[in-house]
């Protein structure tokens, strides 16, 4: 089994400086104009759609392409991933480039889904790399 003790700890380093918002808050900020960030991997995607006016931007591409995405860094950012935790490390590297006003939903779209009671595929841990799920 995959060991994910390192990149936990690297999460729970980072939460702190992140603020976090629930589905609801989401909501009305995407409403007021916030752009809305999906920073899961391609695969993710076919198995959970992404979020309607999402902008997808993968989490090991995101420091190259947000400046595309997103030009003025005053304008608010909601990122989202699957389980709130690479959009956690996201949102830190996002504040770290000067972008002001970022949020993280929490516990990712795992959570929206839950909220809105739509089902999820998807699990955290992922399976160990060893081809059941192809």
């Amino acid at each position: 089994m995959t060991d994910y003790s390192d990149f936990l700890r690297l999460v729970e380093a980072a939460r702190p400086g992140v603020e976090e918002i629930t589905p609801a808050e989401l909501r009305e900020r995407v409403a007021a104009g916030a752009i809305l960030i999906d920073i899961r991997e391609e695969d993710e995607l076919r198995r959970n759609p992404p979020l309607t006016r999402a902008v997808h931007l993968p989490r090991g591409q995101i420091e190259y392409s947000v400046g595309k995405a997103v030009a003025d860094k005053h304008t608010p950012v909601v990122l989202y991933c699957a389980h709130g935790m690479r959009s956690v490390l996201a949102a830190a590297t996002l504040s770290s480039l000067g972008y002001a006003h970022v949020a993280v939903l929490r516990d990712g779209l795992h959570a929206l889904r839950r909220d809105a009671g739509q089902p999820w595929d998807g699990q955290f841990p992922p399976p160990d790399d060893d081809d059941s799920d192809a």
